[in-house]
């Protein structure tokens, strides 16, 4: 299923896939899978990892070892958030970069990535990070201290989705591919008209405010009375 999907997403253009990781039943399946799914992807396609807080040091110190010529572009989150320290011990033991997404709620989480040495890649999510602006002053404050963010939505609706796009459009220094099409794992993201995707490429939306209308028939339909 991962091949196949990861082969479907590439054909539509995208340039970089990323595989959810640690739900195999032992490394060695998780490896095999891993290899599997680069193996059908072209050369210039980036390959991420997510693990969502999945394995502990030892399993991902093992499982990185194992992909380390697999061209991973990073590995998410693979250690759970609160483990700092275990975050900086796998960075010395693999060459495979590391991004904290969990770990990144506010500022204060982002300076505590920082001092421990945690992280090469922050994940800003704006909607749990305190919004716009305050995902603006990560931004800042990472820049400031050499490192690199991607930013990516909490598959929420349309009207978040459109000014998430817009954050990132404006950050001239975030250069690697966002998490921003995400609008097909919804039923309904609320809005008149979609936010267009070509080639992999995700349109910033033009016009007054954040450039969408909100459907207010969907509105309607899936609004919640208690």
């Amino acid at each position: 299923m991962a091949v196949e999907e990861a082969l479907r997403a590439e054909r539509r253009g995208f340039g970089c896939i990323k595989l959810k990781v640690g739900n195999m039943a032992d490394a060695a399946q998780e490896v095999e899978r891993i290899k599997a799914v680069r193996q059908v992807l072209a050369p210039s396609t980036n390959l991420r990892l997510d693990a969502n807080e999945a394995w502990t040091l030892r399993e991902a110190t093992d499982i990185l070892a194992q992909c380390a010529d697999e061209a991973i572009e990073y590995i998410e989150q693979p250690l759970p958030a609160a483990d700092l320290a275990g975050m900086r011990l796998l960075r010395e033991r693999t060459a495979i970069p590391l991004a904290a997404d969990e770990a990144v709620h506010d500022l204060a989480s982002v300076h505590a990535i920082i001092t421990a040495e945690a992280a090469d890649i922050l994940i800003i999510k704006p909607q749990l990070a305190g919004g716009l602006r305050a995902s603006q002053h990560i931004l800042d404050i990472v820049e400031q201290h050499d490192l690199q963010c991607v930013i990516t939505t909490t598959i929420e609706a349309g009207i978040s989705l459109a000014a998430t796009i817009h954050l990132t459009a404006a950050s001239p220094t975030v250069t690697r591919a966002c998490g921003l099409a995400t609008s097909a794992l919804l039923v309904d993201n609320l809005l008149q008209a979609e936010i267009s995707i070509h080639h992999g490429q995700i349109s910033v939306p033009t016009g007054a405010g954040l450039g969408v209308a909100l459907d207010e028939i969907a509105l309607e339909k899936y609004r919640y009375i208690p």
